[in-house]
């Protein structure tokens, strides 16, 4: 066991009773031993349950994270109650890890000004299809502004960022007023495919097949045609992503060569229906005779 791989997380659930009911309650992403993770809560009828969430996509490699966690309750008076489960999180196995059970009607004890307060203290026993992080963007010293995506601060270089991306180059030499701020937030941003994006760009090799999709989302966004090309060429040499994943990728994210690649295994007709997205609209004229032609030619 790593004793290294151990964090908390914490949080005030804001006036509890009178949350939206039969619903998930999802906070932020947390970014821990590269993993995404939420706290959450779901309220159903007259009864509570808090859950740690393993965000993860549970893509097409196998991965489980096999863990320890304690929940802490804050109480009104005396100690705080404190339950501590086994939990293995896998590609298979589910993402939420219910911790704790509540009837409204017991948390009389936990409610402050109608909130209650969760603490959650994760130990990783063993984790198996998991990358490490390449790269820790935590270094103040070597940067010169901070981006936020969720509650996750990234340390970097903005000349680094500019010379890969038409975005950042106007964001940080423009005339916008966020230009001279020492932190950025990036609204709607996913701090799980930001980490690998910018890895990317730092030289890393942090494409792989439950990155890419994310790592593209993000280089579309910014105009970063490095991630982009790097993206195309695992998606053409390495990607086990099936046949219409990779056109549909190919045509949103103009990556030509990708796109003919997919175009010459099409050999049969079925096997280019199976590439029509439920969104006509996704293709452009130009694609729909391309695939047309191809039809036309496999008859």
């Amino acid at each position: 066991m790593s004793t290294d791989k151990v964090f908390q997380m914490k949080h005030v659930f804001v006036d509890l009773l009178n949350m939206e009911k039969e619903k998930y309650h999802y906070l932020p992403t947390e970014i821990h031993f590269n993993i995404p993770w939420k706290l959450g809560v779901y309220v159903y009828g007259s009864d509570a349950l808090f859950y740690l969430h393993c965000d993860k996509f549970h893509g097409i490699e196998e991965w489980s994270i096999d863990t320890n966690i304690v929940m802490n309750i804050r109480k009104i008076f005396g100690e705080n109650d404190s339950i501590s489960v086994d939990r293995i999180f896998s590609q298979h196995c589910g993402s939420n890890g219910h911790i704790k059970f509540f009837s409204l009607g017991e948390m009389d004890s936990y409610l402050i000004n109608g909130n209650v307060t969760i603490e959650a203290n994760v130990t990783i026993n063993g984790m198996k299809g998991i990358k490490e992080t390449f790269r820790k963007f935590n270094e103040s010293e070597f940067s010169d502004v901070v981006l936020i995506a969720g509650d996750q601060k990234f340390h970097v270089i903005k000349m680094y960022l500019a010379a890969h991306s038409t975005y950042f180059n106007a964001l940080f030499h423009g005339n916008f007023k966020e230009s001279g701020n020492p932190e950025i937030e990036l609204k709607d941003v996913d701090p799980y495919d930001l980490q690998h994006f910018l890895e990317v760009l730092y030289g890393e090799s942090s494409i792989d097949n439950d990155t890419v999709t994310g790592i593209l989302k993000l280089g579309d966004m910014y105009d970063a045609r490095t991630a982009i090309r790097r993206c195309e060429e695992f998606l053409l040499e390495k990607s086990k992503h099936p046949l219409k994943m990779k056109f549909i990728s190919a045509v949103r994210y103009n990556m030509d060569r990708l796109k003919e690649k997919c175009l010459s295994e099409m050999n049969t007709v079925a096997e280019i229906v199976d590439v029509v997205p439920e969104d006509a609209d996704q293709f452009c004229p130009t694609v729909w005779k391309e695939l047309f032609l191809k039809a036309y030619s496999s008859h």
